[in-house]
């Protein structure tokens, strides 16, 4: 009798470790336990103007970092009147303020505004609501401060402002972990709205092949 022969299946322990369910967690102000590792968890609240590609691998590939992204594709429509009502507010902040540095931040504003509206219109761009969700977690306390550090000392050198959810940790955790759905309070405080080639430019395999190190499209705050 002919013997079939059989390819062993490798586990993937990274994976069981995502979905199996935790066996306890405890939720203290500005970190949380699950199971054995202590956690700490951000989003990131601003972007520059404009990033290398892969930007996003040079976070996700610390180790004992997740990375989450949400994307939410935006009507064309509705994101340009939304920027031009905005623009409105800025221009009249721009002409009546007594502030040099409120009158010059409108001013920029105005300029990514009309930069954005330009790119919709003429060019087709499409833009999307983005939230980055990143968890840090860590056998004991010592260590996790010191991924922390790595992973905020990472962030400042990309120009990215992130926060700290110290009194949203159950909320971030529900929009990270893969059997929850996203928390509304969250998606509202996370989610920037960007072009959609620049979200495609910064997921890791954007690397590959040929690239002459320019930088992609521009962020739009």
């Amino acid at each position: 009798m002919k013997k079939v022969e059989q390819d062993q299946i490798r586990v993937n322990n990274y994976l069981l470790d995502v979905l199996a369910t935790p066996g306890g967690i405890h939720i203290q102000r500005n970190k949380m336990i699950i199971g054995e590792e202590v956690s700490k968890l951000y989003i990131i609240q601003g972007f520059p103007n404009e990033c290398f590609t892969g930007w996003l691998s040079d976070i996700s590939n610390i180790p004992g970092i997740q990375v989450k992204v949400n994307v939410l594709p935006i009507y064309s429509s509705v994101f340009m009147e939304a920027v031009s009502k905005r623009m409105n507010i800025d221009i009249g902040i721009r002409d009546t303020s007594k502030s040099f540095i409120e009158r010059n931040r409108a001013n920029q504003r105005i300029k990514d505004a009309e930069t954005t509206i330009k790119n919709v219109d003429e060019k087709n761009e499409k833009f999307c609501f983005v939230s980055v969700y990143i968890k840090v977690s860590a056998k004991d306390d010592e260590k996790l401060n010191q991924k922390c550090s790595e992973l905020e000392s990472k962030i400042s050198a990309l120009s990215f402002r992130v926060r700290s959810l110290a009194n949203l940790t159950l909320q971030g955790f529900k929009s990270i972990a893969p059997f929850y759905a996203p928390d509304l309070l969250m998606e509202k405080i996370a989610k920037r709205n960007m072009p959609m080639s620049t979200v495609a430019g910064g997921f890791i395999q954007a690397r590959s092949g040929y690239n002459p190190g320019k930088r992609i499209c521009s962020w739009e705050r």
